[in-house]
């Protein structure tokens, strides 16, 4: 699973050819370019905050509160950088991603508050009841399909009301059927008191 996170870029004004050409991790790495550098380039051949630096011939970025990601992709035209996480377990980070202290935005995360802070099951559900995608971008449509089976899966077994939870064998079958006959379940995070 890959998350993208966009970058806030403009032309290098101080482009020198020699010391800020291009570089890679490995042969046939990624190609690292301004507003990227490495971090034994310097510091003029990128901006403040978007250093990387190469592990195992892999390209790593390092987020001030949120860690190390692999890099997978640069697309220098659309300014997105498309991250992994070295354990694979994507999901998991995105809940505990802090993007502040960082020149990144994710655009999927643009209507979570100042303070960068928020229960994703909640944020999850708001997007796909207002018909939203969850903001999961990788190189294979199905795996986009799978992050929204799960989730909605997922919000109907957190249900306030043990009646509105599906028994295991009904859990069982959302899972196995496709994500088309999946409906979203009734809001969990509205008061449990509301009348």
């Amino acid at each position: 699973m890959i998350n993208t996170i966009t970058t806030t870029s403009t032309l290098n004004p101080y482009h020198h050819e020699d010391e800020c050409s291009f570089t890679q991790c490995s042969e046939s790495g990624l190609e690292i370019r301004f507003p990227f550098r490495l971090e034994q380039q310097p510091e003029f051949c990128g901006y403040p905050g978007f250093n990387l630096f190469c592990r195992h011939d892999t390209t790593y970025i390092e987020l001030p509160f949120s860690g190390e990601f692999v890099v997978t992709y640069i697309d220098y035209l659309s300014q997105m950088l498309y991250v992994s996480d070295t354990n694979n377990c994507l999901p998991g980070r995105i809940i505990h991603l802090n993007l502040s202290s960082s020149p990144f935005d994710d655009p999927a995360l643009s209507e979570v508050e100042n303070d960068g802070q928020f229960y994703f099951p909640e944020w999850a559900y708001h997007r796909l009841e207002r018909g939203e995608d969850l903001g999961v971008t990788t190189a294979d449509d199905d795996e986009v399909e799978i992050v929204k089976k799960l989730t909605v899966v997922a919000l109907w077994c957190i249900q306030w009301d043990l009646s509105d939870r599906p028994p295991m064998k009904k859990v069982v079958q959302m899972l196995e059927g496709g994500v088309e006959s999946l409906l979203l379940p009734p809001n969990p995070f509205g008061s449990c008191f509301q009348v």
